[in-house]
């Protein structure tokens, strides 16, 4: 029993390293690169971005009511997550388009468009959202796995800014200054004998799990209700996009309509498109 009370907080701890890593550092990461390219890319970078998107077709599509928030009270880029930073990088910076098939972003047809830095900050944005959406996975993390992690993000993020700096003409003397403040600042969150503080993504994370955990309790109950089809309507197909507008003209068998869905699905795989 002791030895399970004194393996918690460092099981703990290691999670919130993690975090600050990716959500501290990683984001630092992201928001540089975006700064850097959008300063280079446009004549007048005073114009704030959430402009820009009013310009671009679909320029406001997949930002979510945070991000959306975000920009309309001309939120710094500093203040922004990752995850929003990375759909302005797409759009507004002068990056190669994501097209729907063989997108160099998140499918590179080759090791050498892999290695481009579109892809690259798909990757992190990835381990953001797998942080996110993934955290059972992050909560019981060894000192070495802790380590693994933190050298994989260390490496990424220092190729992003080489890659970066290739883009807008930066010269290697501050790329390596660059790569070794990453260095320096992941290997402060390591060591550091004060435990790291928690970023408000942390927060969102646990409530999050919080959600998770009382989700079977509300599943349980929900399935006690029995939904049946409208008259003359056959079920929706596998992947039918419209499968929530259909879904929702259902009936309880007292023929009240439903009051609350569910909506679960890993990230990406359309949860957003299917509510709208």
């Amino acid at each position: 029993m002791a030895g399970h009370n004194l393996d918690t907080p460092v099981r703990d701890i290691n999670f919130q390293r993690y975090c600050s890593c990716v959500f501290e550092v990683g984001q630092r990461v992201m928001c540089q690169v975006f700064l850097y390219l959008y300063h280079h890319y446009h004549q007048d970078p005073n114009v704030y971005v959430g402009q820009r998107l009013d310009g671009i077709p679909n320029g406001w599509a997949r930002i979510g009511a945070i991000g959306k928030a975000a920009l309309a009270r001309r939120e710094s880029p500093i203040n922004m997550d990752i995850s929003l930073l990375y759909i302005l990088l797409q759009r507004t910076c002068g990056l190669k388009p994501d097209t729907q098939n063989n997108s160099v972003w998140n499918s590179p047809i080759s090791d050498t468009v892999a290695e481009e830095l579109e892809h690259q900050l798909y990757l992190l944005k990835e381990i953001r959202n797998d942080l996110a959406h993934n955290t059972n996975a992050y909560l019981n993390l060894t000192k070495q796995e802790l380590k693994e992690k933190v050298n994989v993000l260390e490496r990424l993020c220092c190729n992003i800014v080489t890659k970066e700096a290739i883009h807008t003409g930066r010269s290697s003397n501050t790329v390596a200054t660059d790569t070794a403040r990453i260095t320096s600042q992941l290997h402060d969150i390591l060591t550091s004998s004060l435990p790291p503080k928690i970023h408000p993504q942390e927060w969102s994370i646990m409530a999050h799990e919080e959600q998770r955990a009382a989700l079977p309790q509300s599943q349980e109950f929900f399935a006690q209700a029995q939904l049946s089809l409208p008259r003359n309507q056959e079920a929706p197909a596998e992947g039918d996009i419209n499968f929530l507008h259909t879904f929702l003209s259902w009936r309880y068998s007292d023929g009240s309509p439903i009051q609350v869905v569910i909506v679960k699905g890993q990230a990406g795989v359309g949860k957003t498109k299917m509510c709208k």
